[in-house]
C-alpha cells in the first residue's frame, strides 16, 4: 500500500507526471526513483478520465504563516513517488517562481550535489550516534552529468553573484530520497483553508492531522495510525507532536548538530526534513556559529554570530503561529453555520486545542520555555550567569523584540565543511564557558570534514558514487554513540527502529 501523499486522495498533493531520467543510483533499490517532471504531459485542452497516467508524482502544497514567500506554493522542486520522497527531479506545477530571477536558488528544479550528499551524509552520522528517529533520514541518492543547458546558467548567475562554488556543482545535479511518510504543519494549515464547513471536508481534515502527528516505526509510514478521531484525540496527538518536535531539537543541541535553516523544515509528528545544511559540532557547547562568503567574520564576534539553542525559539513561534491559525479558520468555518454537526464537531476541536496547549503550555509561557532552555544549557557546564545572560537576551529577542547584546567570546580553530554555495562558518565559545573538549567530536569532525570535502571536488557520476560507498562504510564503522547522548536518545511515544 502506497502513502498516502503518494496518491491522487491526498488533499494537498498536486498530480505530477514523471518520466524516465538520466540519473544513476547509488543503491540498486532506488533505481526506479530515476524520474524527472514531464511538463509534455501537460495538455492545452483535455478530458480528465478516470484513470492516471500510469507514472505520477505528487507535489504538496503548503502554507507557511509566518514566512509565506510569494510565488512558492509548495515543493517546487520534490515529490512523494510511491513509497519515497525526492529532491531534485525537477519543476513542479507549484514552482510559480519560475520567472523569478532573484528566487533562482528556489525555482531551477534541481538539487546540488552538495546538498543531496550532506543529507545522506548527516542521516548516517545521526543513525551511527542514535539518533537517527529525530529526523526523515535521507537513504539515498541519485547523480547525474548537469547538462549544458543548466549548467552554463546556473554558472552564470553564481558568478553574477560572486558566490563560490565546489566543483561538483558545477558538473553534477542530484535526487535525494527520503521514505514517504511525513507531513509538515504547512500541510495542514493549507488544507484548513481550503476546506469549506462540508461534513466530508472536516473528516478529511480530522483525520490527516491526527495520522500524521502520530509516530509510527521506520517503514511503517504509509500504514493507517487513526483510531476513533474524535476532537481530544485529535488535538492531544498535535499537542504530543509539539513535544516531540521541542526534544528533537533538544537532542540536536546534546549531539551538537545545527541544521542551518529551519523555517517550515520540519515534520508534523516532530521530526527534521530538510537535511541539505548541517553544521557538527559534535559535542554539546555554550557557543555562536559565524557564517560568512570565507572572509571570516565580519565585525567584531561580540555583535556577531547566532548563539546555539535559538532555534527552540524559532521552532516554538513557528507551531505556535499554525496552531492558532488551525484554530482561527476552524472557528472562521464553524460561524458559517452550513451544518449543526459541523458546528458542534468543531466547537469541541476548538476547546480541545486550548486545553491541550493552555497559557501554561510552554509553546505559550515564555516562562516555562525559558527554564527548558535553562536547564539544557546547564548541560554545556558553563557558568550560571552567563547562561541567565544568554537566555535573558534570547528571549528579549523573542517576545519583545528586543535586539540582541554584545556577546563576548572566543574563537575557535575548529574548521567545518562549506554549509552551502558560498557560505563558510566559524565556532566561538561564549564568555568563559568550557570549550570544544571532546576528542572522539573532534575525530568524528575531521573525517567529516575529509568526507564531504573530497566529494565537494569530484565531477564524474561513477567515481563520486564509488567514493561515497567507501565513506559511507566508514561513517558507519567509525562514529560511535556519545554516552550522554544515549542516555537522552529515545523521546517518549517514538518506537526504536532497527
Amino acid at each position: 500500500m502506497k502513502p498516502v501523499q503518494s496518491s491522487p486522495s491526498c488533499p494537498w498533493s498536486a498530480a505530477v507526471p514523471v518520466r524516465p531520467s538520466r540519473f544513476t543510483s547509488l543503491f540498486a533499490e532506488h533505481e526506479a526513483c530515476n524520474v524527472e517532471t514531464d511538463f509534455s504531459a501537460y495538455q492545452a485542452f483535455s478530458v480528465p478520465t478516470a484513470d492516471a497516467p500510469a507514472q505520477l508524482g505528487f507535489a504538496d502544497y503548503q502554507m507557511d504563516p509566518q514566512y509565506p514567500t510569494a510565488r512558492r506554493q509548495g515543493a517546487g522542486r520534490a515529490i512523494f513517488y510511491g513509497e519515497h520522497y525526492l529532491k531534485g527531479t525537477g519543476r513542479t506545477p507549484l514552482a510559480i517562481n519560475w520567472l523569478n530571477r532573484a528566487d533562482t536558488a528556489h525555482a531551477t528544479g534541481h538539487m546540488a550535489a552538495t546538498g543531496a550528499v550532506r543529507e545522506l551524509v548527516i542521516s548516517r552520522y545521526l543513525r551511527a550516534k542514535g539518533l537517527e528517529q529525530h529526523i526523515v533520514p535521507c537513504t539515498g541518492l541519485l547523480l547525474a552529468t548537469m547538462p549544458s543547458a543548466l549548467a552554463k546558467p546556473l554558472t552564470s548567475f553564481y558568478r553574477e553573484q560572486q558566490l563560490q562554488r565546489k566543483p561538483c556543482d558545477e558538473h553534477l545535479q542530484a535526487i535525494s530520497v527520503k521514505p514517504a511518510g511525513f507531513a509538515r504543519w504547512s500541510n495542514l494549515v493549507w488544507l484548513a483553508h481550503q476546506s469549506s464547513g462540508h461534513p466530508d471536508r472536516i473528516r478529511e481534515l480530522a483525520w490527516m492531522g491526527e495520522h500524521f502527528a502520530r509516530p509510527r516505526p521506520m517503514g511503517a509510514e504509509h500504514e493507517p495510525a487513526v483510531g476513533a478521531c474524535t476532537p481530544t484525540s485529535i488535538a492531544t496527538e498535535l499537542a504530543h507532536a509539539m513535544q516531540r518536535g521541542l526534544e528533537s531539537f533538544e537532542a540536536f543541541f546534546r549531539a551538537g548538530v545545527f541544521w542551518g535553516s529551519y523555517h517550515n523544515n520540519f515534520t508534523l509528528d516532530g521530526r527534521f526534513l530538510d537535511l541539505e545544511l548541517p553544521l557538527v559540532v559534535g559535542e554539546s557547547v555554550l557557543c555562536k556559529h559565524h557564517v560568512h562568503g570565507g572572509q571570516g567574520p565580519h565585525g567584531p564576534i561580540e555583535h556577531y554570530g547566532r548563539p546555539f539553542g535559538e532555534e527552540i525559539l524559532f521552532f516554538a513561534r513557528q507551531v505556535r503561529l499554525a496552531f492558532d491559525t488551525l484554530i482561527e479558520r476552524f472557528e472562521a468555518i464553524a460561524r458559517s453555520g452550513i451544518s449543526p454537526a459541523v458546528v458542534q464537531f468543531l466547537r469541541q476541536w476548538i476547546a480541545a486545542l486550548h486545553r491541550a496547549v493552555g497559557s501554561d503550555h510552554w509553546v505559550r509561557n515564555p516562562e516555562v520555555l525559558r527554564e527548558r532552555m535553562v536547564a539544557l544549557y546547564r548541560e554545556t557546564g558553563a557558568p550560571e550567569t552567563q547562561i541567565q545572560a544568554l537566555v535573558s537576551a534570547l528571549m528579549a529577542r523573542e517576545f519583545r523584540g528586543e535586539s540582541l547584546p554584545a556577546i563576548a567570546a572566543r574563537m575557535t580553530d575548529a574548521s567545518f565543511p562549506m554549509l552551502e554555495t558560498g557560505t563558510h562558518c566559524n565556532l566561538s565559545i561564549i564568555g568563559d564557558a568550557p570549550g570544544l573538549g571532546s576528542p572522539q567530536a573532534a575525530e568524528e569532525r575531521r573525517l567529516l570534514q575529509s568526507c564531504l570535502e573530497e566529494l565537494d571536488a569530484i565531477t564524474e557520476v561513477e567515481p563520486y558514487l564509488e567514493r561515497l560507498r567507501v565513506w559511507l562504510g566508514v561513517i558507519d564503522q567509525e562514529v560511535r554513540p556519545a554516552p550522554m547522548l544515549l542516555a537522552n536518545r529515545e523521546p517518549p511515544g517514538l518506537a526504536r527502529t532497527a
